[in-house]
């Protein structure tokens, strides 16, 4: 049975992201509600883990054929299926919501002390991993190459120079504070008292960061982050509109497979629930 995660004042903070660069750091108002931020167009692929076990879509499952009641056959799919494995049995999969045939596959990204080593996350997440990064919005999944993971996103507490970069502003991954279903997951940082969900439609993915009250909320915007730590994104431009509370822009990604054609140009729109009150990179 997965375990529940711990519950949170629910101050939210959304972020709308269609995506068709540098650390970029945006505050957030931190009154009286959460920061949501991001919704991505991208274009890749499904989601999972290996070795996560059943867990409760199982046991919800067995309780409705037992009761002779219809099963919702959604509550059967364990996206964590497919994101272990060693060597080649590496499944490459992505535990992130997605629309089918959608443009915006977004997801976790994750890594280990010493990165993100490419063999291990051509879908960007990996189950055996130490640390979560944040949500990018264009992921490959099931594949042997390391590529996309572009526009990443990543709630954070208060702001110091060490956050703008992933040693700084990553967290400890907790699998029993994760959980993921068709077309949603979410995880709560301990680290910063944090509940992280996400959401895809055709075109965009929807965040909901739920920050504890009080708290000086922060989302960072890594535009150079890709889903191993070999590759990088290049030509990086980007827009910040505090009166629209929207943050915009375009960047060369320039993965395994895309660099070999010169990289693939990928564009995004932001927008946030709540004022930006400040902003940096």
């Amino acid at each position: 049975m997965r375990h529940s995660t711990p519950s949170l004042p629910r101050f939210f903070s959304w972020l709308f992201l269609l995506v068709c660069a540098p650390a970029l750091l945006i505050a957030c108002d931190g009154g009286g509600s959460s920061a949501d931020t991001a919704a991505a167009d991208g274009g890749t692929q499904d989601a999972a883990v290996a070795d996560a076990g059943g867990g409760e879509g199982d046991a919800g499952a067995d309780a409705g054929a037992d009761a002779g009641q219809p099963v919702k056959l959604t509550s059967l799919v364990d996206p964590f299926i497919g994101t272990g494995g060693n060597g080649f049995g590496v499944g490459q999969t992505l535990p992130g919501p997605s629309m089918p045939y959608g443009m915006v596959k977004a997801g976790p990204d994750t890594s280990v002390a010493a990165g993100a080593w490419e063999s291990y996350h051509c879908g960007g997440y990996y189950w055996y991993d130490d640390y979560f990064l944040g949500f990018s919005h264009n992921h490959l999944s099931g594949v042997g190459v390391s590529d996309l993971g572009n526009i990443l996103f990543t709630p954070v507490v208060g702001m110091d120079d060490k956050k703008i970069r992933p040693a700084g502003y990553r967290a400890p991954l907790d699998h029993a504070l994760e959980t993921a279903a068709p077309g949603y997951y979410a995880v709560t940082l301990a680290d910063r008292n944090v509940k992280a969900e996400l959401t895809a439609a055709a075109r965009a993915a929807l965040h909901r960061y739920t920050f504890a009250s009080g708290d000086d909320q922060h989302v960072l915007i890594d535009l150079d982050h890709m889903a191993s730590s070999n590759a990088h994104a290049t030509d990086i431009h980007v827009v910040i509109d505090p009166a629209t509370s929207t943050v915009s822009g375009d960047l060369l990604s320039k993965g395994s497979f895309s660099d070999r054609w010169g990289g693939m140009r990928v564009y995004f729109h932001a927008v946030f629930n709540k004022p930006v009150t400040g902003h940096g990179t």
